[in-house]
């Protein structure tokens, strides 16, 4: 391994304290690996394992300049093995004429779809990963990067193939990245910068108490005389406990072994200039359903008048959200969009001027609506949560949104749908941390919440804006 001591001028960037907002980071086009998840040998083969998770941050104190230069040079091996899986991925079905087979679906599609969906629905013969190339990866991998350790390496294919496989395109929206990167529309997530370090239970141990916790991790290999499989150097680092109660309690409960971490990363913060740990600690899924629930609450999505109605079995009524915000957004991004058709070199200053900047504009513009409306449903998450932690609630009876509700229909025709998924995917989680059993319905009338919706009205608006 090569003596580093020069500081790096790129880094992985700190995400948020839940799993679900460290999958992007920074940009996600060149940081695509910032996903502390559960990670086993199954997500390479198509069937990720799910797991509810919650990450822990805990900065690394002490931690000496040795140990700094390597784990600075483990981050650069990293990043050259994911850009190497997405070469050899590209390759991979180029040498298969994967572009070709898809090019061709899409046309047939199109053709079904503008024939009033007559006849048998076209399907995509192939996937985005074959079993060939899953086998192969491990290899190559090994032989290219001998002295990054084997878990380490299997857990970046591992995020690298669930991303390539689930992650949406940003320039167009009804593809997958994999998708659009064959037809040539976008890039593939490659990184130009040193990507956080992966590790979990099997090369990695949390020993403490409630003073101090100290974590222990391999990430290298060497070659030993006698071994196969060679050898790793044990390193330990003293970790600071969050501040937030709930982390904290979570945190000495992996160590204590009494709840189960998964996934993990280490990670380098350049405007601090410090190291810190992502403990992606395991939740409950199902918490207990109580025998005589005290209260419950129905949520749903109007079709007018609010963005989401919290109904209680008491009579109570909270309404989160109204359409002009959302309306107001959809149609700056319909303005924005119809500048840079017209004429690049007359857009207004927000827009860019010339080509370079108008196609970063474009990428940036496409960005901004996932960020805008990741946002304001985590807002509203947060809101709903807190309205049931308040009023005692135990259970939590949500009514999926249909394409009718007010965040779908109000402004519809200046820009893309909202992405509903996301509510049901941070209620899941939320409600899971507080302890609330949520109970997920498709239609109204199938909910049993006694409500009363001729009682008095709270309305807690989030600054007129839609969760």
């Amino acid at each position: 391994m090569r003596n580093v001591t020069e500081t790096p001028k790129g880094d992985g960037r700190l995400h948020g304290r839940t799993a679900r907002s460290t999958a992007k980071y920074g940009n996600a086009r060149r940081h695509p690996e910032g996903v502390p998840v559960s990670m086993d040998q199954t997500v390479l083969a198509g069937k990720p394992a799910k797991k509810l998770l919650t990450v822990c941050r805990c900065q690394i104190i002490d931690m000496p300049k040795e140990l700094r230069c390597k784990f600075f040079e483990i981050g650069r091996m990293v990043q050259e093995a994911t850009n190497l899986f997405w070469m050899r991925w590209i390759a991979d079905a180029m040498s298969r004429n994967k572009h070709t087979d898809l090019r061709i679906f899409l046309e047939l599609y199109a053709r079904w779809k503008t024939g009033c969906k007559q006849g048998d629905k076209p399907k995509l013969e192939f996937n985005a990963i074959d079993a060939e190339f899953v086998r192969n990866a491990s290899q190559w991998c090994a032989e290219a990067y001998p002295y990054l350790h084997s878990r380490c390496r299997a857990l970046l294919l591992n995020s690298a193939a669930k991303r390539l496989m689930q992650l949406p395109s940003h320039t167009r929206s009804s593809l997958k990245l994999w998708q659009a990167v064959l037809l040539g529309a976008e890039r593939p997530c490659c990184s130009d910068e040193s990507l956080p370090i992966p590790f979990d239970g099997q090369n990695g141990t949390l020993t403490g108490d409630e003073s101090s916790i100290t974590l222990t991790v391999r990430v290298d290999r060497f070659e030993v005389t006698g071994k196969i499989n060679g050898a790793s150097t044990p390193d330990s680092m003293r970790l600071e406990l969050p501040c937030n109660d709930k982390f904290r309690r979570l945190l000495l409960e992996a160590v204590r072994e009494q709840r189960k971490w998964a996934g993990s990363q280490i990670v380098y913060q350049t405007s601090r200039r410090r190291w810190y740990a992502m403990i992606a600690v395991e939740l409950d899924a199902n918490p207990a359903l109580p025998t005589s629930p005290t209260k419950s609450a129905m949520l749903s999505a109007p079709k007018e008048k609010c963005c989401w109605r919290l109904r209680f079995n008491d009579g109570s009524t909270v309404e989160i959200g109204s359409g002009r915000r959302i309306e107001h957004l959809r149609r700056r991004l319909a303005t924005e969009k119809a500048v840079r058709r017209a004429d690049p070199f007359q857009a207004p200053s927000c827009c860019g001027h010339g080509r370079k900047r108008l196609l970063r504009g474009m990428r940036r513009l496409t960005g901004r609506w996932g960020r805008v409306t990741k946002t304001l449903n985590q807002q509203a998450v947060a809101r709903i949560v807190k309205e049931l932690v308040s009023h005692k609630c135990d259970a939590l009876d949500y009514v999926l949104a249909g394409s009718d509700c007010l965040l779908n229909s109000v402004g519809k025709e200046f820009g893309p749908t909202w992405p509903l998924y996301q509510i049901r995917e941070n209620l899941t989680r939320k409600c899971a941390e507080q302890g609330i059993v949520l109970r997920i319905f498709e239609n109204e009338s199938d909910v049993s919440v006694a409500t009363d919706c001729s009682s008095d009205v709270c309305d807690v608006s989030i600054g007129e804006i839609a969760g």
